[in-house]
């Protein structure tokens, strides 16, 4: 008796790439200790009410040790849209950042 084995769905072509992911420490200390910063492309014909972006910052083993997330507003279709996500505490560099953007295609509200 085996569980039910889940698969990702990529849903109706939906791309939302992130590019120009960064990761730097702040030396002003304004709104935290460090940022990621991007630039994220809405590839599709819909506009969004709301995206997404969450943020891991990576060890040296690829294992998460920090997390952290935005929203985009009124994302329209082909607009690239820059975010940041600020870090509140001390951390390590990271040896790599993963940054994704998705969006709820299902809420009709959401969609335009």
């Amino acid at each position: 008796n085996q569980g039910v084995l889940w698969k990702k769905q990529d849903v109706l072509g939906v791309e939302l790439p992130v590019f120009s992911q960064k990761y730097e420490p702040l030396t002003s200390g304004g709104y935290g200790f460090a940022k990621a910063t991007g630039v994220v492309n809405n590839n599709t014909e819909y506009d969004f009410e709301e995206v997404g972006v969450d943020v891991a910052l990576l060890d040296k083993d690829d294992k998460i040790f920090a997390v952290g997330k935005t929203q985009i507003n009124n994302l329209r279709f082909g607009e690239n849209r820059s975010f940041t996500v600020f870090f509140p505490e001390a951390l390590p560099n990271p040896s790599n950042i993963h940054i994704s953007a998705s969006t709820n295609i299902f809420n009709t509200a959401n969609v335009r």
